[in-house]
Formats: structure tokens, C-alpha cells, sequence
């Protein structure tokens, strides 16, 4: 059964190490690890949701993600998403 609270991931971008060699469930726990890590320090930028995410970590040496997302959650009569 679906959730009233749903993750949706739209892009995502991130630099794993050059000797990554684990799997999707690996490079997954990185970037969780990566992101918590971002919190707790405050250093989460937010961009332009029109940005394209690998040019956004190009461009940009000092960060290892960029990530367009959204927390939703089920409006009561089940017919729309909110954001969170």
C-alpha cells in the first residue's frame, strides 16, 4: 500500500570516490552519508529548480551532489501531492 508521504528524486548527480567499485545500494548509503553530513553543517545550497544538476557539479569543485527533489505528502481526499 502506498504511503500518505512519498520521495520523489527528479535528478540527482553525485561524485562518488574514484575507487568505487560497490553497488546502486553502496553509492546510495554515500550519498545519504554525504547529505546528512551537509545538514548537520548547513551547507546545502539552494538552487534554481530549472538547474541542470551535472552542470551545477561541473561548474562547481566544492561540491560532491546536486539534487532536485521533493518531501510530498497525500492531501486528504487522496487526489493531490503537497510538498512537506
Amino acid at each position: 500500500m502506498l504511503s500518505k508521504k512519498i520521495l520523489t528524486i527528479q535528478e540527482c548527480q553525485f561524485s562518488l570516490p574514484n575507487d568505487f567499485e560497490g553497488t546502486l545500494g553502496d553509492a546510495l548509503m554515500l550519498l545519504a552519508k554525504h547529505r546528512l553530513q551537509s545538514e548537520s553543517n548547513q551547507k546545502i545550497n539552494i538552487k534554481d529548480e530549472e538547474c541542470d544538476c551535472y552542470t551545477e557539479l561541473i561548474k562547481d569543485d566544492d561540491i560532491l551532489c546536486s539534487i532536485k527533489y521533493a518531501l510530498c505528502k497525500l492531501s486528504e481526499d487522496g487526489t493531490k501531492w503537497y510538498p512537506l
